[in-house]
């Protein structure tokens, strides 16, 4: 929390960011917020949203530029919760990471994890320390942008993936 931002709690007022963190901290089931991006859109919603809304993807559009293990297009991502929203994860924009449908699939049946850089993106790492993928896409400290990762996705578009891969459920963050 930025200890200049500002903070206010509805018919209270304004309050010191100390005491918002402190009143988190200690009743974080009781208490409802969003934090909020310059123009004044939330950004992280806790748990009170599964999916990410628009501002979020847009967040993730500008972070991410893509696909953070394959460099795939952004329009071809799902925002994926780096802890399962199912076992108490956050719909909140440093919890979230863009994934295409392929490598979605690959981090959800544990053949790729997802580390944060110190500057707040994601980068895949095998879950097999053999695997040519730290290699390619490992943190080099920088936060810059590293050669595809050797896992290769699927043949056919992007699009056809999505489709088959979220037929007859919602999409899978």
């Amino acid at each position: 929390m930025d200890p200049e931002g500002r903070c206010e709690i509805v018919d209270t007022g304004p309050v010191p960011p100390t005491l918002l963190a402190e009143l988190i901290e200690r009743y974080d089931t009781r208490i409802s917020g969003a934090v909020f991006d310059g123009p004044g859109r939330p950004l992280w919603l806790g748990r009170s949203r599964r999916l990410a809304d628009t501002a979020q993807r847009l967040a993730l559009a500008l972070r991410d530029g893509g696909c953070v293990v394959c460099g795939a297009p952004f329009a071809h991502t799902h925002a994926h919760h780096v802890e399962p929203y199912a076992d108490g994860g956050r719909t909140d924009i440093d919890q979230l990471a863009s994934l295409c449908a392929h490598c979605h699939t690959q981090v959800h049946t544990g053949i790729i994890r997802l580390r944060r850089r110190t500057d707040g993106t994601w980068y895949p790492i095998p879950t097999d320390p053999g695997d040519k993928l730290a290699a390619a896409n490992g943190d080099d400290g920088g936060g810059r942008r590293r050669a595809p990762p050797a896992v290769e996705p699927p043949s056919g578009t992007p699009s056809t993936q999505r489709r088959r891969s979220s037929r007859g459920r919602g999409a899978n963050p």
